[in-house]
């Protein structure tokens, strides 16, 4: 395991990048292999364990993943700067707070073979008061179930290397079993289909632990980039990434097929009570 400290630290320039793509200007260093990365002060930024998980693991996801219909309609940030238009909600064509994707962007990433969702469970929202399992997950059980084996894997691999965020993950679900991935400190999976996802942060994970990354698929280009510190990170097939999503990230060009897997632990689930989804 390689030790690389970072000596970027742009936090403002990363805020400005927010809602644009990923390239080779935003990065000094590629991680590809097995490293922990520090921060310029000393702090775990991210820890990329390489040919981790089995191709047996893998297979079976990719089998239930590649399915996955859904897309990034509330996701506008990661989407593009600028993709974003209020709902309409009512009959005077008052429009609500809500945002989405326009129509016109979603058509033009479904012709790309964009596609985005979520499997697992989901805390309350502004617009839904109420902690939920997620539609794909209701709509299609068997892929949920499928992929579980992949899920463990990965758990195994956070537990391994990172058991401080991961003792204070598994403390919030705990606290809610009927809420999370059984058996694992996750509660939720995004999955994304050939989504070059623009510099955005993940709202809504819990800041005490980390999130997970995993790829699936035959694919090209897709660098994870972190521009704050100048870092990008090659996740191949096999490989777990484990980052503070809170920090500005995006994708470089993909070419390919390339399905990315990202499991965190919402901030909010432990609200939810501990009865059964």
């Amino acid at each position: 395991m390689k030790l690389l400290q970072l000596n970027a630290d742009d936090k403002q320039g990363a805020l400005q990048l927010k809602g644009t793509y990923a390239n080779d200007t935003h990065y000094d260093h590629v991680v590809d292999d097995d490293t922990v990365v520090l921060t310029p002060d000393g702090e775990v930024l991210a820890v990329l364990v390489a040919g981790v998980i089995s191709a047996r693991a893998r297979r079976k996801a990719y089998k239930h993943l590649r399915s996955i219909y859904g897309m990034p309609s509330n996701r506008a940030t990661a989407v593009y700067r600028g993709s974003s238009l209020p709902r309409i909600r009512k009959r005077d064509g008052s429009l609500s707070r809500t945002r989405q994707v326009p129509h016109s962007i979603l058509d033009l990433l479904e012709r790309k073979g964009v596609r985005a969702d979520v499997l697992g469970y989901l805390d309350t929202t502004p617009r839904i008061r109420k902690c939920r399992l997620s539609a794909w997950s209701l709509n299609k059980p068997e892929v949920l179930r499928g992929v579980m084996p992949f899920v463990h894997e990965v758990d195994d691999v956070f537990r391994s290397w990172i058991p401080d965020r991961y003792a204070a993950q598994l403390a919030v679900v705990h606290q809610v079993p009927g809420w999370h991935l059984h058996g694992t400190a996750f509660t939720t999976i995004t999955v994304n289909k050939n989504f070059r996802t623009a510099f955005h942060t993940d709202k809504g994970d819990l800041k005490a632990g980390f999130s997970c990354l995993a790829t699936l698929g035959k694919f090209s280009g897709g660098l994870l980039v972190i521009p704050r510190y100048r870092v990008a990170f090659k996740i191949r097939p096999g490989s777990v990434l484990m980052m503070d999503a809170h920090e500005f990230h995006g994708n470089t060009q993909i070419a390919g097929e390339r399905i990315s897997c990202v499991l965190c632990c919402r901030e909010r689930i432990a609200k939810c009570g501990g009865g059964e989804a």
